[in-house]
C-alpha cells in the first residue's frame, strides 16, 4: 500500500521568510486546483481546506501574497527554483524531502488505481498487470513520479496531462484506461455517467 503524506504547506528559502516582514521581502504562494483541498472557479483559488488553513496563517503571521493558481508542473519548478515561495498542497516524498522546508501536514493518503466502470476489461491486481494498461497522471505529480518509477513510459502506457481535472476526463471519455490517484474529487464523481472502479491497492 502506498501511503504519502500530504502537507498542506512548504517553502523554499525558510530563513528569508521568517524575516520577510521586517525586511519587506516579495512573497509568493502557488496552487493548482485540488478538490477538496483547494478548489478553483475562474483562475481563482475559492474555498477548500487547505486553503482556509494557508489563508488563516499568512494572516496571523500578518504577511501579505495573492495565491496565484498555475498548473503543477509549474507551480512545483517555481517553488523548487525561488526562494520565498510557498506551494500547497504536495506530497512528501523521499525524495522531495530534501528540497523544500515542510510546515504543515494536513493528512496522509492512500493512493489507489481507478478505472470508467463503464470499461469492464479493465482488471487490475498487480503492477504486472497496470502496466498493461494506459495510464493517465499530471505532469509533474508524486503520481506521474510514482508510475514512471514503476516502469510506465511516455508513448507507451502513461500520458501526462495539466491538471487533475482533464486526467480525469480522459478515463470518462476513455482516451485512457484508469488513473493512480489518492481520491475520486467530489465534482468527478457526481458528473460521472458510468461512475469509478477502484482497484486493489498496489
Amino acid at each position: 500500500m502506498f501511503i504519502r503524506s500530504l502537507l498542506t504547506v512548504l517553502c523554499t528559502g525558510l530563513s528569508s521568510l521568517c524575516t520577510a516582514h521586517s525586511n519587506e521581502v516579495h512573497l509568493r504562494v502557488v496552487t493548482e486546483h485540488f478538490p477538496p483541498y483547494q478548489f478553483v472557479k475562474n483562475g481563482e483559488v475559492t474555498s477548500g481546506i487547505a486553503y482556509e488553513i494557508v489563508k488563516a496563517a499568512l494572516a496571523k503571521a500578518q504577511l501579505h501574497a495573492a495565491i496565484e493558481v498555475l498548473p503543477w508542473a509549474r507551480a512545483y519548478e517555481v517553488a523548487l527554483k525561488h526562494p520565498n515561495v510557498i506551494i500547497f498542497s504536495i506530497a512528501k516524498t523521499e525524495q522531495r524531502t530534501p528540497l523544500f522546508h515542510w510546515l504543515l501536514e494536513l493528512g496522509r493518503l492512500d493512493f489507489r488505481i481507478y478505472s470508467s466502470s463503464k470499461n469492464k476489461q479493465v482488471k487490475i491486481n498487480s503492477m504486472s498487470e497496470a502496466r498493461k494498461y494506459i495510464l493517465v497522471a499530471v505532469r509533474g505529480s508524486y503520481e506521474a513520479e510514482k508510475l514512471l518509477s514503476l516502469g510506465f513510459r511516455l508513448d507507451s502506457n502513461l500520458i501526462l496531462v495539466n491538471d487533475f481535472a482533464h486526467a480525469w476526463r480522459m478515463v470518462e471519455k476513455g482516451r485512457a484506461d484508469a488513473i493512480y490517484a489518492s481520491h475520486i474529487p467530489p465534482k468527478v464523481k457526481h458528473s460521472s455517467l458510468y461512475g469509478y472502479k477502484q482497484h486493489a491497492t498496489i
